[in-house]
């Protein structure tokens, strides 16, 4: 009888122990998730800050940027890129690329989109006339890259404006063309020297 209790108060006592550390691990594993969950909840918060920071960036950056869809109609654009190519942004949006590109360079335009989607997220660089609003033809390169959202292929696209170096570069060859035609004209010997009047 004395064995039987023995063995009875033994039992009871390893449930008590089984049931003791089944309470610890789970009030552990509930401790584990809630810090997990709030680390999640943390995590989420950065990004979410981090992403508000880099779109308020980018909306009101000096340099124009838009999105442009696998359809070629821009679906995202800041500030900038409205001013430079003269349309008002609910005007840009939602507008074909393909009309703002210079009808010859239409070819150049969409064999980028299709070297972008084959590269993935390695930016490709292109070089484009634009026509802006106002038709003034608008020398340009177009840095995109490719990426995927909400199951749409979209390209993130950077508009460099080179019109004026592209000017200035014509003028200075005008220059020298014109200087070389003068140098030819001349009959008499000609030297030509530097600052130190060395020749």
């Amino acid at each position: 009888m004395k064995r039987r209790r023995h063995i009875i108060r033994a039992k009871k006592a390893k449930i008590s122990e089984i049931l003791t550390d089944s309470s610890r691990a789970s009030t552990q594993l509930h401790a584990g998730r809630t810090r997990a969950a709030k680390a999640h909840e943390n995590l989420r918060a950065e990004l979410n800050e981090l992403r508000t920071r880099f779109s308020g960036m980018v909306e009101r950056g000096p340099v124009p940027f838009i999105v442009i869809d696998s359809d070629g109609y821009i679906r995202e654009a800041n500030e900038a890129a409205g001013v430079l190519l003269g349309y008002p942004l609910q005007n840009l949006l939602f507008l074909s690329f393909d009309y703002i590109v210079n009808p010859p360079d239409l070819r150049n335009f969409k064999e980028h989109l299709r070297r972008c989607h084959t590269s993935g997220a390695h930016p490709e660089v292109t070089e484009l006339i634009l026509c802006a609003s106002d038709r003034r033809l608008l020398s340009v390169q177009l840095v995109s890259n490719f990426f995927h959202r909400k199951g749409k292929d979209l390209y993130q696209t950077v508009i460099i404006d080179q019109t004026h170096l592209k000017q200035r570069a014509e003028r200075l060859e005008d220059r020298r063309d014109f200087a070389e035609n003068i140098v030819e004209t001349i009959r008499q010997p000609l030297a030509v020297l530097d600052a130190r009047k060395n020749v």
